[in-house]
């Protein structure tokens, strides 16, 4: 049982559980166990709960953002635009969730992206190093979502998929829920 507020969500993933995925200033609310005689033993019987809020940060190697744009493009049948960043930057994100046998279970995410709200649930499977996300991305009207090439999709939900590795996530809005 833990609880750590104001801390530097990135350094912590990295010598916990290798990841890189994730930077930004985190509040965690932890009762988790596990044991074992190796990291990979022990991730695999980790279990319990844990509450989650992380400020001003980013999701590494994942841009929304362009999933997005990429699939207005399609939809406009125009040539899909060049990704800026590899990042999708976000003021916060919170949520909860139960962890067995080394697979993280997450029902109610909610974040703030940049000209984007989103919710979600999925799971990311820690000892085989995988993702399952559903995304709903709300584009809301106004001047920052027409700067970032969304005006089309403002004032629609946008369902996003995210799955595979961790290292290497597919990461695909879904064309038919914009038409």
């Amino acid at each position: 049982r833990q609880t750590l507020q104001g801390v530097q969500v990135s350094p912590l993933l990295k010598d916990l559980a290798e990841v890189e995925r994730l930077a930004g200033v985190a509040n965690f609310s932890l009762d988790l166990n596990a044991v074992g005689r190796t990291s990979t033993q022990m991730t695999s019987a980790l279990n319990g709960k844990l509450n989650f809020g992380v400020d001003d940060g980013r999701i590494r190697g994942i841009n929304i953002t362009h999933s997005v744009r990429y699939a207005l493009a399609l939809l406009e049948r125009q040539t899909p635009p060049a990704k800026t960043t590899d990042d999708t930057p976000f003021d916060f994100m919170r949520g909860t969730a139960t962890i067995v046998n080394g697979v993280m279970y997450n029902e109610d995410l909610t974040g703030d992206l940049i000209a984007m709200n989103v919710t979600g649930k999925g799971k990311i499977n820690l000892v085989e190093e995988t993702i399952d996300y559903d995304l709903e991305v709300m584009v809301p009207e106004g001047q920052k979502t027409n700067d970032l090439g969304l005006g089309r999709a403002a004032g629609r939900y946008v369902p996003i998929k995210v799955s595979g590795s961790l290292d290497d996530p597919s990461v695909k809005a879904d064309v038919g829920a914009l038409i």
